[in-house]
């Protein structure tokens, strides 16, 4: 619901990289978005996630968390 247009999922992802992914658009803002598993919350969790992502999209400019 956050997103004005969702694409596919990625091909493929770095053999380090175990996250799951939804991808689309906001505005003209290409956006990638962690789907963190059920019952895996808190901030380290987060940042292991964001860490994880680097591997699949290196070219990622801004990261919220």
């Amino acid at each position: 619901a956050f997103l004005d247009e969702e694409h596919e999922g990625p091909r493929e992802v770095d053999q380090k990289d175990n996250n799951n992914y939804a991808l689309g658009k906001m505005e003209s803002h290409n956006i990638v978005i962690v789907v963190l598993p059920d019952r895996e919350y808190g901030t380290a969790v987060a940042a292991t996630r964001a860490r994880d992502m680097l591997h699949s999209f290196p070219n990622i400019l801004i990261r919220r968390m």
